[in-house]
């Protein structure tokens, strides 16, 4: 009967996780690395400055759409009126 080294399957385990998740962050860094092509919907789109945090967010219609059928889903029969960010 042949007997399996446990520390050594756990340390080759241990090891291919690690490789695949470096692999997967390389992977990322690349994706990341690459600049976006401005859409129509984007092409007036400014980023909010990081030193102004009381400045209003622009909320795209995809974003009141998910808050409003999470909303639904919550508490039917009620509607969504206004989303104000909370600090």
């Amino acid at each position: 009967m042949v007997q399996s080294n446990h520390a050594m399957i756990c340390v080759a385990a241990f090891s291919a996780v690690f490789v695949i998740l470096a692999v997967l962050a390389g992977v990322m860094q690349i994706i990341t690395s690459i600049p976006q092509k401005a859409t129509p919907q984007s092409e007036g789109v400014k980023p909010l400055p990081v030193s102004a945090p009381r400045v209003k967010a622009i909320i795209d219609a995809a974003q009141v759409a998910a808050i409003s059928s999470a909303y639904q889903g919550i508490f039917p029969g009620k509607h969504v009126i206004r989303i104000e960010e909370i600090t």
